[in-house]
């Protein structure tokens, strides 16, 4: 991660500004129970949480949570796991950790979540090869990242801009370097891709 990430990240409070405008500002719902709808493991799943910033998801949708779930926390920036720690504070292993070198055994985990941390990760082809080593064969890796269009209305207020588009282009190759386009509906997409 570069230093300006990492002093955007080094605790959740650049985040939680940001959640806090999609939350009041949002045409779209609400994003969180959206998401967690579209990735919800079955009973017993031993679920990795990338990059999960301060556990909005989790705490978005606590009353949801399946007792029988094992569920790992982890990011980059101790921060965050701090974050995470005092605001979901439920029962979860927390982690500091780079997607790009996992520390977890081969074939811990049924599910794996990737929600809006893809960007950020300098070499995606070694994150994605540590994904699939941490998956059981058979298991679920759910991404979710911004929609090219994304923020595009404020974009739109600063003067020269052409397009709009607030995000820089992600890979537009084909295949796990590529992250997919968004949902016209919603400017957001979330994908299963599952591995065996």
């Amino acid at each position: 991660m570069t230093e300006r990430l990492q002093q955007q990240y080094a605790t959740d409070e650049n985040l939680q500004a940001r959640i806090s405008l999609h939350a009041v500002y949002s045409v779209s719902g609400h994003w969180f129970e959206w998401l967690f709808d579209r990735e919800v493991p079955g009973p017993g799943a031993r679920i990795l949480d990338l990059g999960c910033g301060p556990a909005t998801l989790w705490r978005a949708n606590r009353e949801r949570l399946n007792a029988s779930w094992s569920l790992t926390l982890a990011d980059s920036s101790a921060g965050m796991i701090e974050a995470s720690r005092q605001g979901f504070g439920g029962p979860a292993t927390y982690v500091v950790a780079d997607a790009q070198e996992l520390p977890f055994p081969a074939g811990s985990f049924d599910v794996v979540l990737a929600n809006h941390m893809l960007y950020h990760v300098p070499d995606r082809p070694r994150a994605f090869a540590e994904i699939r080593r941490v998956l059981v064969p058979g298991g679920a890796f759910h991404a979710a990242t911004n929609g090219r269009g994304h923020l595009a209305e404020l974009g739109a207020l600063i003067p020269g801009r052409t397009n709009g588009a607030t995000s820089r282009p992600s890979d537009s190759r084909p295949g796990p370097n590529s992250l997919s386009p968004s949902s016209p509906t919603f400017g957001w997409s979330a994908s299963r891709m599952p591995w065996s």
